[in-house]
C-alpha cells in the first residue's frame, strides 16, 4: 500500500512548495522509496512507493502518458492485466514490462474517465490533464485504498490519510461535530463525512472531477452488477466460485515479497490458505490467540489447516492485546473516531510478519458480507420451495417451536416494516427503531438500526442497503487498519473475497443458496470440503470480539478516563447518559457494549487532539479483571 497527494490550485496560481513538501512528507512512512514530488501549472502531485509487484519495483510516480499531457499518481494493484492488454491491443513483449501505472494511463487515454469500470483490483487513482486543466479522482467499488480530499484557501487537497490533508498550511483541523454526534447515536452519515471538519472521503465506487473551478462528485458503481446464471443446482454455483477464486487468488500472489495470511482457523482465511498454496505459494501463517478465553483462541483450527497443507506456521500471543491496549497503541493511534475493537490484535500480527520478512498479507475479508447472505427462509419462500424454507428455519430453531421458528425466519422479512411497527404500536411494544441515549437525536437522522431494515420482497433496495453497511465498514476498519496495521509495518493487504468479480457472482446467487443445508457459508463450505478435512468445512463460524473489548475496559481505566473527560467538552453530548452507559457497560458483562465503544473511541480521538475536559468528569470506571472468564455473547 503506497500513498499518494495533490495539490490543485483553483485559479491556476502556483501550489507552494512548502505545502507541497509537506502533505508529501506526511505519508512517508507508507513507502521504503524516497518520496516523489512533481509541480505544473497549479498543480502539484506526489507519490511514496511500496513496491509489491515486480512491475512496481519500475514504477517511478507521478509519471506521464508519452504526449506529456496527462499525468497520474496511484495507488494500487491491477489484477487484469491480461484482459486489458487484450482490449488495449498490446505488443505481449511490452504488455509484459508495463507497470500497473502506464496500463491505467493506457486505459484513460483510450476510454477515458470510463475506464475506471474496466479496471479490476485494489486502486485509488488521481489524473491530470494539463490541456485541459481538468482533474480526476476515482477509487475501485469496494473502496480499500484511502483517498480523502479537502478544499481550503483556494485549493483542492487530495491524500491517502486524513491527518495528511491538515498538516501546517494545509486544511485547518477542526472537529467535524455533526459526525461524532452521528457516531454516537449510531446514526446514517452523510456521505463522504469525516471526523475532520472540512476533510471528506472519496467513497470506493466513486468519482471526484475538477473542471473550470467546478467540483462534482458521482458515482459510477453502487451496487454490484448481477449478471443472471441459468443455474439450477447449488454444484454449478460452487464450480463457478471455486474458478474464479482461483483466477483472483493467482492474481494476488503477483508479487516480488515473501507473502504471509492472517489464518485465524475461520472459514474464510482457511480457504484463502488452502487456494494459495494450491496454486504454488509458499506461505507463511500467522494465527493469533489468546490462552483462557473462550473465543479467541483457535489454535486447533488453525494447526489442522497448516499441517494438511504443509505451510510454516507461527502462532503470535496476543494476550496483551486487549481493546484500548496501552501496551501496544500509542495515543496518536487514536486519529478518527472509529477504532476496531481488534485493532490492539492486528497491530501485534503485523510487527510479526515484518520481523518475518513478509511483504504481502492475504486475509479472509469479505467472507462475511459476500458469502453469509441473509432473509435465507424468506427468499427461499419467495422462490417458491416451501420445503427449502423450511428446512433452513429448522437449522436456526434455538428453543423455539418449529412453527415458532420457521413465522420468525420469514414474517419479518415479508410483512412491510410500516405494518410491523403499527402491529408493535398496538401491542404496547416498543419498536425496533432507536438511538442510544447518549446524544439527543435530531429529527433528520437515521439510525442504522432502522435504515438497514428490509425485506425480500425489494432485492435492489437491499443491495443498496448491503453497500451502503459494507462502506461503513470500511470507514469504520479498513483505513484505520490501512493506516497502524499494513502501511506501519511496510506491508500490503491482499482480500481475495474483494475481487469484484467474486462480489458480483455472488450477487447473483439466490440468498437461500448460501444456507442450504442451514448453515451459515454452505456455500463456502462446500468449496472448502474439497480442499480441506471436515474438520474445517463442517466447523462453527465464529467472529467474537468481545473478550477483547471486556479485558480492555477493564485495564485501561486510564484511557477511559481520558476519553470521558474529552467528552464532557463535546457540545451536545449527554454525558450523564454517556457516563451511566459506560459505568454499568464496565461493571458487568452484557453483550451491548457498541453504545459505550463509540463513546471511547470518540473521546479517545477527542483526547489525542488536545481536548481535555474538567478534573471532575473523572469517576471510578475500574472493574474487576476478567482474564479467562466466559462472556456471554449473542
Amino acid at each position: 500500500m503506497s500513498g499518494l497527494m495533490a495539490c490543485l490550485s483553483l485559479d491556476g496560481r502556483p501550489v507552494p512548495q512548502d505545502l507541497a513538501r509537506a502533505l508529501l512528507a506526511a505519508i512517508a512512512h507508507r513507502g521504503d522509496r524516497p518520496p516523489r514530488l512533481w509541480c505544473g501549472e497549479g498543480i502539484a502531485l506526489g507519490h511514496v512507493n511500496l513496491p509489491t509487484t515486480p512491475e512496481a519495483e519500475r514504477e517511478e510516480l507521478p509519471a506521464s502518458d508519452p504526449t506529456g499531457r496527462y499525468w497520474l499518481t496511484w495507488d494500487g494493484r491491477l489484477d487484469n492485466r491480461d484482459e486489458l492488454a487484450q482490449a488495449l491491443a498490446l505488443d505481449p513483449a511490452r504488455a509484459r514490462e508495463m507497470t500497473d501505472a502506464e496500463y491505467v494511463l493506457a486505459a484513460y487515454v483510450r476510454w477515458g474517465d470510463d475506464c475506471v469500470a474496466r479496471l479490476i483490483g485494489d486502486w485509488a487513482v488521481v489524473i491530470w490533464d494539463r490541456l485541459a486543466r481538468r482533474l480526476i479522482c476515482a477509487k475501485d467499488p469496494l473502496g480499500w485504498r484511502p483517498l480523502f480530499y479537502a478544499r481550503h484557501a483556494g485549493r483542492l487537497l487530495l491524500g491517502s490519510e486524513p491527518r495528511q490533508l491538515i498538516v501546517p498550511g494545509a486544511a485547518p483541523c477542526a472537529v467535524n461535530h455533526e459526525h461524532v454526534l452521528r457516531h454516537l447515536a449510531d446514526a446514517v452519515q452523510e456521505p463522504g463525512s469525516t471526523c475532520y471538519a472540512g476533510v471528506h472521503e472519496l467513497e470506493g465506487g466513486q468519482r471526484l472531477i475538477v473542471h473550470d473551478n467546478r467540483l462534482t462528485v458521482d458515482t459510477w458503481w453502487d451496487r454490484p452488477h448481477v449478471r443472471p446464471r441459468p443455474y439450477r443446482r447449488v454444484e454449478e454455483f460452487v464450480d463457478e466460485f471455486v474458478a474464479l477464486f482461483r483466477t483472483a487468488t493467482r492474481a494476488q500472489l503477483r508479487t516480488n515479497r515473501r507473502v504471509g495470511v492472517f489464518l485465524s482457523g475461520g472459514l474464510d482465511s482457511s480457504y484463502v490458505t488452502a487456494v494459495a498454496t494450491e496454486l504454488g505459494a509458499h506461505l507463511c501463517g500467522l494465527t493469533g490467540f489468546a490462552a483462557g478465553t473462550s473465543q479467541m483462541d483457535e489454535r486447533g483450527y488453525a494447526r489442522i489447516v497448516s499441517e494438511h497443507l504443509g505451510i510454516e506456521h507461527v502462532e503470535v500471543d496476543i494476550g496483551e492485546c486487549w481493546s484500548l491496549s496501552s501496551r501496544v497503541l500509542t495515543d496518536e493511534m487514536f486519529d478518527s473516531t472509529e477504532h476496531p475493537p481488534q485493532g490492539a490484535a492486528q497491530v501485534h500480527l503485523a510487527r510479526t510478519a515484518r520481523e518475518l520478512g513478509i511483504g504481502v498479507v492475504l486475509g479472509g475479508e469479505g467472507g462475511d458480507e459476500f458469502l453469509t447472505g441473509d432473509m435465507w427462509a424468506a427468499d427461499a419462500l419467495l422462490r417458491g420451495r416451501p420445503r427449502t424454507a423450511w428446512r433452513i428455519a429448522q437449522a436456526m430453531r434455538g428453543d423455539r417451536s418449529p412453527l415458532a421458528a420457521f413465522a420468525h425466519h420469514t414474517v419479518p422479512y415479508l410483512v412491510p416494516y410500516t405494518l410491523q411497527d403499527a402491529w408493535r404500536r398496538l401491542r404496547g411494544r416498543p419498536l425496533y427503531l432507536g438511538f442510544p441515549p447518549t446524544v439527543t437525536p435530531r429529527r433528520d437522522w437515521i439510525s442504522w438500526a432502522g435504515w438497514e431494515r428490509t425485506t425480500a420482497w425489494r432485492p435492489a433496495h437491499t443491495a443498496r442497503v448491503r453497500w451502503r453497511l459494507y462502506r461503513r465498514v470500511v470507514a469504520h476498519f479498513v483505513y484505520w487498519r490501512d493506516r497502524h496495521v499494513f502501511a506501519a509495518h511496510g506491508l500490503e493487504h491482499r482480500a481475495p473475497f474483494n475481487d469484484r468479480r467474486i462480489v458480483e457472482l455472488m450477487a447473483a446467487i439466490p440468498p437461500w443458496m448460501t444456507r442450504f443445508r442451514g448453515r451459515c457459508k454452505d456455500l463456502l463450505r462446500e468449496a472448502l470440503a474439497r480442499v480441506l478435512p471436515a474438520a474445517i468445512a463442517d466447523r462453527l463460524d465464529n467472529g467474537i470480539f468481545d473478550e477483547l473489548v471486556w479485558e480492555g475496559a477493564a485495564r485501561e481505566s486510564e484511557r477511559v478516563h481520558a476519553a470521558l473527560a474529552a467528552l464532557r467538552a463535546l457540545p451536545g453530548v449527554r454525558w450523564a447518559e454517556v457516563e451511566r452507559e459506560v459505568s454499568h457497560w464496565t461493571r458487568t458483562r452484557h453483550p451491548w457494549w457498541q453504545p459505550s465503544w463509540a463513546a471511547l473511541t470518540a473521546g479517545l480521538w477527542l483526547h489525542s487532539l488536545g481536548v481535555s475536559g474538567p478534573a471532575s468528569a473523572r469517576r471510578d470506571f475500574s472493574p474487576p479483571i476478567l482474564t479467562g472468564k466466559e462472556v456471554s455473547v449473542r
